[in-house]
């Protein structure tokens, strides 16, 4: 028999030292019952997050591409290492944000720097954003040297550190002559954590429009000569792991307010794989790289939804002249600006030379498609004379043709058409229509969008009346306002134009090529499947019924197939299962719910068989809060009075603001505010000292993405 060797004194001391770190880590677990030894290791390496200089290294956090906790920057990452406190037009901080994947129930993020081999320095607790997965700090690192650093982003559970990321910077943040500060840029629009709206035009690539102030020149002693360009970047990789910037779209800065940069998918890529948005401020001196921004994002696709036009009416508007510019805006579905849609216009009145600025204002031509017969002369207002082209509409002898023109390039960044008109003769009155021609086929569908508007020319004519200031079709049928289904309009037969309605303006076809809702599961699947809402905005705890269809070439794909209808909450990150159902004999499916709170939905269908697995778009249902109000007292309060108007806000929102508003001739003034209570309840008092009807209302405004605002109903008082 072999004897075993005696253990050598540096193994006996090692054992030693092993078993007594065994015993105080088992100590420690059995008196924290939720602690394991992997939590307790990184808490003895990095210490807890009090702000502190600690030194050592933490623990790994685990493979990037894993599932358990994991944090990553995103300001900073790959798209800027530079760091700048530059005035950027919004403040002269800089933002460091942050996104988790696997948020811990009690999360708490902490940010610092090392220069070196040094210590860790707190720079402080970051803020999370709502309940989203992101976490925010403005930093002012005046106080640091220009040069090289890391940056951490440690969170914790508690006191628990459960995952770190690590970000190798370059602050340039002093200024001089010979070494200007680096360009700084700030996103206004997304916010951090915010929604997000991308508009996929025929035949083109999704596009997003993002909002940034941007640093300008310094004089005196410094070398700056300001941002020249704005760049734009998407990632689209998912939360946790090192952002992937692709370089979307760029611009110059505005003068004033922020600069919109649009920002284009490459060719494949979709709005929903979209997780975050940065910018980078550039001067056109190359070898200063600029400081960026970039925010976490929640994608969705935009659906034309409004046409808005202001005016919408002009009056006493000479011949022989130009009326006043119009602005077209398009909003969606969510009340943003969409840019990049397809405009037309149609004009009728008050004779056959009624005439588009083709030279000013937003770039127009005439429509390239299902349209024959030369194009006529346009007019220069500014000039004063004929140039460009338009088109028109032939209709029958002693009635006026309707003019046409497109947009060159669709809506601007901000969603708007400008346009202008020219009357030789008169008097009489031009009526026209906005309206989005999404599938590009220069004809007036009944499902795309529309506004309307009219301009009364001189003396003699009858006055205008106030068309509708928007109007907007529903993607699932026709829009609301004319019998036709154009959008509302002037029922009344005006001076010198067409009918009652003016049907001749349009729509001029009810079946639209394309669809305006978002496109469906994958292209190569042998199914697809549609969700739709019978409501875009409602009031919290009304029912919404939720529509679709699975259409697919085999019959067995599509009859009683079953459907999971999934949910997304505002403000949170990931859709969860909501509701199943079964579609009919024809692939049909619907569900009734209550909704308590604003949220994305999405129909699925599993694989099953031959059957391919298939996924629709999102349709987005916000909800309004309900604003209860009652009074003490009754409606003709006594000179010297005081009155009280209390309520409560539901769903529950405490500490949030209410506002007591008053009307004061056609509009709404704010003259007292509060917070609601722990239990969602306000309480106003004023003091009756008006001689003249009084009329009051509450208003909740939108302060958390779960809801939009709400409105009470009016309460009136009697003169004192």
């Amino acid at each position: 028999m072999t004897e075993k060797p005696e253990p050598t004194t540096s193994q006996r001391t090692t054992a030693r030292v092993a078993i007594a770190a065994f015993t105080v880590l088992a100590v420690v677990v059995l008196l924290v019952p939720n602690a394991s030894f992997g939590a307790i290791f990184d808490l003895q390496q990095s210490g807890s997050p009090t702000g502190s200089q600690s030194g050592g290294t933490a623990a790994p956090s685990g493979s990037p591409t894993g599932t358990g906790p994991a944090i990553q920057f995103l300001n900073p990452s790959g798209h800027s290492d530079v760091v700048s406190a530059k005035d950027d037009g919004t403040n002269t901080t800089y933002h460091l944000v942050a996104s988790a994947r696997a948020v811990p129930s009690n999360p708490l993020v902490e940010f610092k720097y090392q220069e070196g081999t040094a210590n860790e320095v707190s720079i402080g607790i970051a803020t999370r954003v709502g309940t989203t997965d992101t976490f925010e700090m403005q930093w002012s690192p005046g106080a640091l040297a220009d040069g090289g650093y890391t940056l951490k982003a440690i969170m914790y559970n508690g006191t628990i550190e459960v995952a770190r990321d690590e970000q190798d910077v370059t602050v340039n943040n002093e200024d001089s002559i010979d070494d200007p500060q680096a360009e700084s840029v700030e996103i206004t629009s997304p916010t951090t954590a915010d929604e997000l709206g991308w508009y996929q035009p025929v035949d083109a690539p999704a596009h997003a429009v993002i909002a940034a102030t941007a640093s300008a020149g310094a004089g005196g002693l410094s070398g700056s000569i300001g941002t020249s360009t704005i760049t734009a970047f998407y990632s689209k990789e998912s939360i946790g792991n090192e952002p992937d910037w692709i370089e979307c779209g760029d611009a110059g800065p505005e003068e004033e307010g922020p600069t919109r940069v649009r920002c284009t998918l490459e060719e494949g890529d979709v709005p929903s794989a979209v997780t975050a948005v940065g910018a980078v401020a550039s001067s056109d001196i190359p070898l200063i790289p600029g400081s960026g921004d970039a925010h976490r994002i929640f994608p969705y696709s935009q659906v034309p939804t409004t046409v808005q036009i202001a005016p919408a009416s002009q009056g006493g508007k000479a011949p022989e002249g130009c009326a006043d510019a119009v602005t077209a805006i398009v909003l969606d579905q969510a009340g943003a600006p969409v840019a990049g849609v397809n405009t037309d216009i149609h004009a009728k009145g008050p004779d056959d030379d009624i005439r588009f600025d083709a030279v000013n204002h937003s770039e127009t031509q005439p429509p390239d498609k299902a349209h024959t017969g030369d194009p006529e002369e346009a007019w220069d207002c500014d000039a004063g004379e004929a140039a460009g082209e338009q088109a028109d509409h032939e209709l029958p002898p002693g009635d006026h043709d309707v003019k046409h023109v497109e947009s060159v390039d669709g809506t601007d960044d901000a969603g708007t058409f400008v346009f202008q008109m020219y009357s030789a003769f008169g008097p009489g009155r031009t009526d026209y229509a906005v309206f989005a021609d999404e599938d590009d086929d220069d004809e007036w569908c009944a499902t795309e969008v529309s506004g309307r508007g009219s301009i009364d020319w001189a003396a003699g004519g009858s006055p205008a009346p106030t068309p509708s200031q928007s109007a907007s079709g529903s993607p699932s049928g026709s829009p609301s306002g004319s019998p036709t289904g154009g959008g509302g309009g002037a029922t009344s037969s005006p001076t010198g134009g067409g009918g009652a309605g003016l049907s001749e303006l349009g729509p001029q076809k009810q079946v639209c090529p394309r669809s305006t809702t978002a496109p469906t599961g994958p292209p190569d699947a042998n199914r697809d499947i549609s969700i739709a809402a019978d409501k875009r905005k409602v009031k919290a705890f009304r029912r919404i019924t939720l529509t679709g269809r699975i259409t697919a070439d085999d019959p067995t794909c599509r009859d009683d197939e079953l459907v999971e209808i999934r949910r997304r909450i505002h403000g949170t990150t990931n859709f969860r299962s909501f509701k199943t159902t079964a579609t009919d004999g024809q692939g049909r499916y619907s569900v009734r719910a209550r909704a308590k709170k604003s949220a994305d939905y999405q129909a699925m269908t599993p694989p099953e068989g031959e059957c391919d697995e298939a996924a629709s778009g999102s349709e987005t249902v916000r909800v309004r809060v309900l604003v209860a109000v009652k009074r003490s007292g009754d409606r003709t309060p006594s000179a010297g009075e005081r009155i009280v108007i209390s309520g409560q806000v539901r769903p529950q929102h405490d500490r949030t603001r209410v506002l007591l508003q008053r009307k004061k001739g056609k509009k709404w003034v704010t003259v007292k505010k509060d917070r609601l209570n722990q239990k969602s309840r306000f309480r106003f008092a004023v003091t009756a000292n008006w001689d003249q009807r009084r009329a009051f209302r509450v208003v909740w405004p939108k302060q958390h993405r779960d809801h939009i605002k709400g409105i009470s109903r009016v309460l009136r008082y009697a003169a004192t």
